[in-house]
């Protein structure tokens, strides 16, 4: 009773999340060609109007319930049982981050556009501001919710050749190896780049961002009197980005690290530093330790030695892309850290809990897909020991 509830819980955030992917895609449609009429020059065909910043805002401002839903059913998914369906919503979770804040610089876009004049089409061309360097793609993300991204190939076993056990073992071994390097260094590079947005912040104000991993923003969200609706709607879905990012990483905040990353970012934000915190909590070595002695012992048949394998390489490559979705938030919450504090005065506060939340997952989640002895983080993934203990005890 209890499976086949959860299956229907999966079955309905899967409806949701659809619908929410649905409804961003209609809002970054491309304005309906105007038909071409007699005598019409190119020029005239080139300025015709697109949807105005109001109209646009007014579709977004359609979305932000099923966003919110989103949130609630994907954090519900990560609490259930299924390890499959709870990876699948973190990844959900952290492109729907994406997402969010890409639709709220696409407002901001718009509604700059329009105070300077005329109607725009910001929203669906994306390149019609002042920082169009800093506007990031999302197209990747909005696949992902869709369900429409193409499918990775769950076997590898045109590379996979080995005619004995033995030989299987090895190669087991090296996949391993490679995850237990490839892993830290991937998340290294993207959680330095994600606590560098903290450099030079005071060790009080790293404190109050991380507190609203507990309290939320929707107070630090009022803005100014006399805002366009497009910038209204634009702050909301920072703060529906923020909720999202939320689920993911405030039962990953543990005081002992929130010291680790305040002492890193006060002082010195090296690789070396971020790579000593990543090492720390992935306990590589204790990993290697446990997973070469379970290779060493087992009696598993060819067969599961190959699937094995092919699932070590498909965490490795799947973290390979939820550190690219975490570079995105980077990237959007640089944009976010210029919006003016005269339209959202507490803008500073929640980029630096962005970039603190980003930094913190992207730590941990590399630390989740290690499965370290005694570890005692949520998992979000079946990692490297794991994998070996299902597939080779």
């Amino acid at each position: 009773m209890v499976e086949h509830s959860g299956r229907a819980a999966f079955t309905s955030y899967e409806t949701t999340r659809q619908a929410y992917a649905a409804g961003v895609r209609a809002l970054f449609r491309p304005p309906k060609p105007t038909e071409h009429r007699a005598g019409a020059s190119t020029a005239d065909r080139s300025t015709q109007p697109g949807r105005t910043p109001d109209a646009l805002a007014r579709e977004a401002e359609g979305i932000i319930t099923t966003s919110a839903q989103v949130t609630v059913q994907g954090s519900a998914v990560l609490a259930g049982a299924d390890m499959e369906n709870r990876a699948r919503a973190a990844d959900d979770l952290l492109a729907k981050v994406v997402v969010d804040l890409g639709i709220s610089q696409a407002l901001f876009a718009a509604a700059s556009d329009g105070q300077q004049g005329g109607s725009s089409s910001a929203l669906a061309t994306q390149d019609r501001t002042a920082s169009a360097d800093l506007l990031v793609p999302i197209e990747d993300e909005l696949a992902l919710l869709e369900g429409s991204e193409a499918a990775e190939a769950t076997s590898d076993r045109a590379f996979w050749k080995p005619r004995t056990v033995d030989e299987a073992r090895a190669l087991v071994a090296d996949v391993i190896e490679d995850a237990l390097k490839v892993i830290p260094r991937r998340a290294t590079r993207s959680g330095q780049e994600a606590l560098r947005g903290l450099v030079g912040t005071a060790t009080a104000e790293i404190a109050m961002a991380s507190g609203l991993f507990q309290t939320g923003i929707g107070a630090l969200l009022q803005h100014s009197d006399g805002l366009s609706h497009a910038y209204q709607v634009a702050c909301q879905f920072i703060g529906q980005a923020f909720d999202s990012l939320k689920a993911l990483v405030q039962s990953l905040l543990p005081q002992s690290v929130i010291n680790e990353i305040t002492k890193a970012v006060t002082s010195s934000l090296t690789e070396a530093i971020v790579r000593a915190g990543v090492d720390r909590l992935c306990q590589g070595e204790s990993v290697r330790q446990a997973v070469t002695a379970q290779i060493s012992i087992s009696t598993a048949t060819l067969d599961r030695f190959g699937m094995a394998s092919d699932r070590l390489k498909l965490l490795v490559s799947s973290h390979d892309r939820q550190a690219s979705r975490i570079d995105k938030v980077v990237k959007l919450a640089s944009w976010a850290g210029h919006i003016p504090t005269t339209i959202v005065p507490q803008i500073k506060l929640i980029v630096a809990a962005i970039y603190l939340g980003a930094g913190v997952f992207t730590l941990l989640d590399a630390a989740d897909r290690f499965d370290a002895p005694g570890s005692w983080m949520p998992q979000f993934v079946v990692g490297v020991r794991g994998i070996v203990q299902e597939q080779l005890a």
